[in-house]
Parts: structure tokens; sequence; C-alpha cells
């Protein structure tokens, strides 16, 4: 397996180097969307949109977190790319616990499209803690 370095997404088929690879995580098809901007530039614009998964083809991997992924190419995540984040996260669990050092403990059900019953402020600063370094974050968000 290979690493895309824009994303870090490290299971990709075929080196970067080879052209008409396409990255299922970020949608960089190298050789082309790589021709005129580079590695950063297009990390950055990826970040910026959410840091969403881009393939509709290739499902997201459980517990998938674009942050724990840019740790693969030793990108320093800052608190503008969190917060880009952060606004785009798709919280689609029955029920989400958060342990003391801030890991997924419960097992997610994958697009539930049932409304939390908690507050829309209540679940921006939990999804918000999530990419601190509070180390004292614990709390269950159960849909109804």
């Amino acid at each position: 397996m290979y690493t895309c370095p824009v994303c870090g997404y490290d299971k990709l088929n075929y080196p970067y180097t080879e052209d008409g690879t396409i990255c299922p995580s970020c949608g960089t098809e190298f050789g082309y969307d790589d021709f005129l901007n580079s590695h950063a530039e297009l990390r950055q614009h990826w970040i910026a949109q959410g840091a969403q998964w881009w393939s509709p083809n290739r499902p997201r991997p459980p517990y998938w977190s674009p942050i724990e992924q840019l740790r693969n190419i030793s990108y320093e995540v800052t608190d503008s790319d969190r917060a880009a984040i952060a606004q785009r996260i798709d919280i689609s669990f029955s029920k989400l616990e958060i342990s003391t050092n801030n890991s997924i403990v419960s097992e997610p059900r994958a697009h539930n499209s049932n409304i939390l019953a908690i507050s829309g402020v209540d679940v921006f600063r939990h999804v918000a803690s999530l990419f601190t370094n509070n180390e004292t974050t614990q709390s269950h968000l159960v849909r109804t």
C-alpha cells in the first residue's frame, strides 16, 4: 500500500507518482490535480472544504478521522484546520461515547438520519472538544 502526500491516506493501491492514481479520501488525481498545484496547496484546499471523504464508491473506513490521517504525513494540524473540519463533521452515530482520551469507544451505526436529542450548540461543543487537547471530556450523545 502507498500513502497519499496530500491527505495522508495510507491505503492507495498505486504510488501517487503514477499518473491517474486517485486518492479516495481527498480526491486528488495525481498527474492532473498536482500538475499546477503543489501537494501542500491541494491539502489546504481539501482541509478548507472540511476534509470530507471524497469517494462515492469506496466507503470511508470505520472510525475514519481526517486529523488522524494527516498524521501519516507528519502534517501539523492547526486550530484553523480543526475549525474548518469541525464545521463539516457528519454525526452518524446512534450512540457516541467519548473516553477520557477523546477516542470513540462505542459502535457507530452509519447513515442514521435521526435527530440528536441535544441542542446544536451541545453538538458543536462536543465535536470541537474532539479536536482539542482536552483530556477530561466524557459525554454521551444519543439519537431519539
